[in-house]
């Protein structure tokens, strides 16, 4: 786990220690309007220990603010002790420019006394680094369940404890992290941190999107703290998506009474983001026209890499069509829009023949065959009569199709019409369908004419 000192720049403290000067004489004969303010240092500034620990916190600062030329004396002047952006303490400045102050600190490392400065005076700060001596600590992590909802915020609590000459402690104010591997070998992590509270105990949010492994950490010899790094034992913590169905469609409408519909759609997951789910399966549910019933079908569709999903299913008649993923330990449930499908008996030409063949040209031809449609539950088509079907015929030299006329069928479905041969060329009978049946065109048939 990398982690940053927080520290003082070399150059800062440079920059303070070479600020502008300016002699007594130089602003005592300055108008105040235009006077240079008076530059200033902290001189010796240091610790009454030079290392500390969890047993040993308490640590005395002082030092002396003077001016940079001279070293006369600056009173009553605020000195701020801080570690970072932490404040440690403040004090004032004695007549002799001298400050001391008292305080207990969390951690070694750089420590800086700080004058901001006034209207005659300009600003100065001096380091001092504190070593630590890290003590025996020991962190737990409470048990989480097994699985949580994708998305989630959840509260990972647990303490943190040090060991003193007379036993465990609680580790108070200290940071700790929780940690997640998103891989085997935690070559990838995450991490939110917070810090513990007086009784050494912790509680700290972080967001689970996907399968990881979660562990606390505290301590380590880059952030100076008073204890040994430490981590808790790992716990593996699986979730559980919010599943969504995007662009459920039938693409074969209207359908066969009977036969099969396509439907297609997106099965998609949510972790930290919208992604397709792949692997994953969602059932068609089916509602007759007029029902307020949903039937679940023995039909579903699995989903591809990407999470896309194709379903074949029988269509028992007109009605809507929907899509859902059901609740598991896996995923939520999520239900598609509805699709309405139009149910239609297919039609089949059973047979279609252009005769004679080959045929003399100027000669009649005569197109004849008969039209069906398929009757669910009924292994004969029964014929379909009074039905208008239309006859095309495409010149083999100019490949255009030219609509000829039509015919009505009889009683059984047939049909018989005679036309002119006067080219090579293909013919072809077609039925445009209506209210309760689909399009169907016959097998087309070459005819040759000499």
């Amino acid at each position: 786990m990398r982690r940053t000192l927080f520290g003082v720049p070399a150059t800062l403290l440079a920059a303070a220690l070479t600020l502008p000067t300016a002699t007594p004489a130089a602003w005592a004969d300055a108008s105040p309007a235009v006077a240079a303010k008076i530059a200033t240092s902290i001189t010796g500034f240091t610790t009454d220990r030079t290392e500390v620990d969890a047993e040993h916190r308490h640590v005395t600062f002082s030092g002396r603010l003077a001016v940079t030329d001279g070293g006369a004396a600056v009173p009553n002047a605020a000195v701020r002790i801080s570690r970072g952006s932490a404040l440690v303490a403040r004090t004032t400045t004695d007549a002799t420019g001298h400050f001391e102050v008292a305080a207990d600190v969390t951690a070694g490392g750089p420590y800086l006394a700080q004058f901001a400065g006034d209207d005659q005076f300009s600003n100065s700060l001096a380091g001092v680094n504190l070593g630590v001596h890290q003590l025996p600590a020991r962190i737990s992590l409470d048990r989480k369940p097994a699985r949580v909802d994708a998305g989630s915020a959840q509260t990972f609590t647990g303490g943190l404890e040090w060991q003193g000459s007379d036993g465990w402690h609680p580790a108070a104010q200290t940071r700790v992290w929780i940690q997640q591997c998103l891989d085997a070998n935690c070559t990838s992590v995450r991490q939110e941190s917070g810090y513990t509270g007086a009784d050494g105990r912790f509680a700290i949010s972080a967001k689970v999107y996907a399968w990881g492994t979660w562990s606390a950490l505290s301590g380590g010899p880059s952030f100076h703290e008073f204890y040994q790094q430490v981590a808790s034992g790992r716990q593996d913590i699986d979730v559980r998506y919010p599943t969504a169905i995007k662009g459920f469609d039938v693409t074969t409408e209207p359908a066969p009474l009977g036969g099969y519909a396509h439907f297609r759609m997106q099965i998609l997951r949510k972790g930290a983001t919208w992604q397709g789910y792949p692997s994953h399966q969602a059932v068609l549910f089916f509602r007759p026209k007029g029902s307020k019933t949903w039937i679940r079908t023995k039909s579903g569709a699995t989903s591809d890499s990407r999470g896309y999903a194709d379903a074949w299913v029988r269509v028992p008649g007109d009605g809507d069509w929907q899509a859902r993923v059901l609740s598991t330990a896996e995923s939520m449930p999520s239900t598609s829009g509805t699709d309405y499908v139009d149910a239609r008996y297919a039609t089949r030409m059973v047979w279609f023949n252009a005769a004679p063949e080959p045929v003399r040209k100027g000669r009649k031809i005569t197109l004849s065959g008969a039209l069906a449609y398929v009757k669910p539950g009924n292994p004969l088509m029964p014929g379909l009569s009074k039905r208008k079907v239309r006859f095309y015929f495409r010149d083999a030299k100019t490949k255009k199709w030219s609509y000829l006329g039509s015919d009505v069928t009889d009683s059984m479905g047939e049909f018989k019409r005679q036309f002119v041969a006067k080219r090579d060329g293909t013919w072809r009978v077609y039925f445009a369908g209506e209210a309760n049946f689909l399009k169907s065109f016959g097998k087309d048939d070459y005819v040759d004419v000499r």
